[in-house]
């Protein structure tokens, strides 16, 4: 009997990638795909645009959102029905990725053989190339930087297995049962950061992350973010000091590192370029775990 995986794919004002995102779900033959599309309070010509191409299709769900929720909130409310669906296996896909038949097969493999592994994932290529994107990263707490694995290497297909300190949220998979143990993806960064904490979360009860050579997906890289002016910037740097102060109990590293963030934002900000004052806003944002553009109509 084929397993049954649901995939959660977030929409925002971006029908044409959520709509090729979902088509290429038609090539997986080995598992029984269900997939439930979450659109974050797009533009109605958006929500009618996939609802017509989804028509008639059984194996997939649209639940529209009445306010834009995030990338955690509104996986967590894909998650959360996949949950009530009985679901076992969980898979996160960005809307900009294109999926191929042997994408989650070794996935799947891993998942089931190591009761250890919490998230896997497939290598992450560059959208129309055959140069990795990511093989998932590691979290660099003095530097509060968060460096992907592999990257601009050349992909070949092997039996290989990467442990990472998380894996990409373009394509990150899931037994239910880590829920149980960790909770649902992290609201509070709204954007950016958020399954590195929750990969984090699993790491520190002792489970691992892991991502495969032998399966892959390609990803474009999220337009639906850049139409929002500042929005990709702010969330990037807030949530780095954010990420810090809520995961790194070592007080003088943490203290150590948001400092020295903060000095080198003010020296480029007198000798390269005045945008990166606006940098140190972010940050302070992130102590105080303020968010200036959650009340915003997006």
């Amino acid at each position: 009997m084929k397993k049954t995986i649901y995939a959660i794919i977030l929409n925002y004002n971006n029908a044409r990638d959520t709509i090729e995102c979902i088509d290429s779900f038609f090539s997986i033959k080995e598992f029984n795909m269900q997939l439930i599309i979450v659109d974050n309070a797009s533009e109605e010509k958006y929500v009618d645009e996939i609802e017509e191409h989804i028509s008639g299709i059984d194996n997939i769900e649209l639940i529209v959102n009445r306010v834009n929720l995030g990338y955690a909130g509104g996986n967590n409310v894909g998650i959360r029905h996949a949950v009530a669906q009985g679901a076992e296996y969980i898979a996160i896909v960005n809307n900009d990725v294109i999926v191929n038949k042997d994408s989650f097969t070794e996935c799947v493999k891993i998942l089931d053989t190591d009761e250890s592994v919490a998230f896997v994932g497939p290598t992450i290529l560059e959208y129309g190339s055959d140069l990795i994107q990511y093989t998932g990263g590691t979290i660099n707490f003095n530097k509060l930087t968060s460096p992907h694995i592999n990257s601009k290497m050349e992909y070949r297909k092997q039996d290989r297995r990467i442990s990472c300190d998380y894996v990409g949220g373009a394509c990150m998979m899931f037994k239910k049962g880590i829920i149980d143990e960790i909770g649902y993806i992290p609201e509070v960064y709204f954007l950016f950061w958020e399954e590195t904490e929750w990969c984090y979360k699993a790491k520190q009860i002792g489970k691992k992350c892991i991502c495969t050579l032998n399966g892959s997906i390609a990803h474009k890289g999220s337009s639906s973010v850049k139409k929002i002016k500042g929005l990709e910037a702010y969330y990037l740097e807030r949530n780095r000091v954010l990420f810090s102060i809520r995961n790194d109990h070592d007080k003088f590293r943490r203290s150590r590192s948001i400092f020295i963030l903060c000095l080198k934002a003010f020296v480029k900000g007198f000798i390269r370029d005045r945008v990166y004052f606006g940098y140190l806003v972010y940050y302070f944002d992130g102590i105080r775990n303020k968010d200036r553009f959650r009340s915003r109509d997006m």
